[in-house]
């Protein structure tokens, strides 16, 4: 029984799911109440992104053996896939009760606990997961990003909160009528990078954008894969606007994100600075603001580019788009809004409600909370990999902020996919 078991998850780990299905669904007939088998079922079922098959799996399994805390920690996940965060956190609890030791279970339960709004909380639980097992990755990353959006001061001996919060301390010198000076930046940046070699030597974060987050979420999970699938462009869409700044050098994007930090918007608009990994897709650095109508956009775009013009670089790229990109590419119409706006085809939307009628997880149910003021972990650690992206594509402007090598197999990755 044991080596048909290890071939369905050397199948599995191949990525061989149906194969997989298939030789539980023969052994499942001679054994059905064999309850790894059925929690098996369910780990396949959730690679197949099956969600619901998966979660009845998971309940059969704990209806056979109710104390198989593997099956509890499973249907969390799957319950989290599906965003039903309330059932998530009674199985991730569950899970703790039956193996208080798992990392895995605490920070799933952090994760749950942030998308439902419970920020300050999902900080504890994240912290637990790295008690547990300090190289736990994806817990130190959530921690970091939760970090972003409250202010926390218990657990200072924890390295991350205590380097975050002396990250807080900090401030860039901000004038609306002043230029940011490369010294400014450098000096600062300077600061920080101490802050996190006394406390995080050699971290690995792997992420390359870094928001200005207001309390809205623009379901962007749910368009995108409605374009995927179907091709169309979603009816949200045909109101979103973005001013994209494009500066050439990364000592300016760091200045936009100075900038973005300190603006002031009427609708505390998102804000966000990227470098662009996505293959395909022209550009190197990109700052967005996301705006719900073209009104807003031409407003804000006199404001920024007065204000970029005055405090960053006269000759920087700044520009109103509509949408996401891959919509433009798609639709070359779409993206002409100034002399030809393309409208909303109405038979696009039995297409949408098909989509919703099978995916209601993606109609967001998530509890958004607006990022903090300041200089952060994530922000610094994001600049990092900003600069090890600068060194790649010859941009040497970075040694203006520091001469430090810094090393990212994230976005070395990354940036060989966009090159291929």
């Amino acid at each position: 029984m044991n080596d048909k078991i290890n071939k369905i998850i050397s199948l599995h780990k191949q990525g061989l799911y149906n194969e997989a299905l298939g030789s539980i669904k023969i052994l499942l007939f001679e054994q059905n109440n064999n309850p790894i088998l059925h929690n098996l079922n369910g780990i396949v079922y959730l690679s197949l992104k099956d969600y619901e098959k998966s979660i009845e799996s998971f309940t059969n399994a704990i209806a056979i053996k109710n104390d198989l805390y593997q099956a509890y920690l499973n249907r969390g996940i799957a319950y989290s896939e599906i965003q039903d965060f309330q059932k998530a956190i009674i199985d991730y609890k569950k899970t703790i009760e039956l193996s208080p030791n798992l990392s895995e279970a605490y920070n799933n339960l952090g994760l749950a606990l942030k998308n439902i709004g419970n920020k300050n909380e999902s900080v504890e639980y994240f912290v637990k997961a790295l008690n547990y097992n300090s190289k736990n990755i994806e817990a130190y990353e959530n921690l970091i990003k939760v970090l972003t959006n409250v202010k926390y001061n218990k657990n200072q001996n924890n390295k991350y909160i205590y380097a975050n919060n002396e990250l807080q301390k900090l401030k860039f010198d901000f004038d609306l009528n002043t230029k940011i000076t490369d010294e400014t930046v450098k000096i600062t940046f300077e600061k920080a990078n101490k802050i996190i070699n006394s406390n995080l030597e050699n971290i690995i974060f792997n992420y390359y954008q870094i928001y200005r987050r207001n309390d809205k979420d623009l379901s962007c999970k749910r368009h995108k894969k409605i374009f995927n699938d179907y091709n169309i462009v979603p009816k949200n869409c045909f109101g979103c606007y973005k001013i994209i700044i494009e500066p050439e050098k990364v000592i300016d994007l760091v200045k936009i994100y100075i900038l973005f930090d300190s603006i002031k918007l009427k609708n505390n608009n998102i804000r966000k600075c990227m470098i662009e990994l996505r293959p395909n897709i022209e550009g190197t650095y990109k700052s967005l603001v996301y705006c719900s109508s073209l009104d807003e956009a031409e407003s804000i775009f006199k404001k920024l580019k007065v204000i970029i013009d005055k405090t960053i670089n006269e000759n920087i790229s700044i520009n109103i788009k509509r949408g996401c990109t891959e919509f433009g590419m798609a639709y070359p119409v779409y993206k002409d809004y100034k002399s030809n706006l393309m409208k909303y085809e109405e038979n696009w939307e039995e297409k949408e409600d098909l989509l919703d009628g099978k995916f209601p997880y993606l109609i967001n149910h998530k509890l958004n909370r607006e990022t903090i003021f300041g200089i952060t972990l994530n922000d610094i650690l994001t600049i990092r990999n900003w600069l090890c992206y600068a060194k790649f594509i010859g941009d040497n402007s970075y040694k203006m902020i520091s001469e430090d090598k810094f090393v990212s197999p994230f976005i070395e990755k990354k940036f060989s996919k966009k090159l291929h």
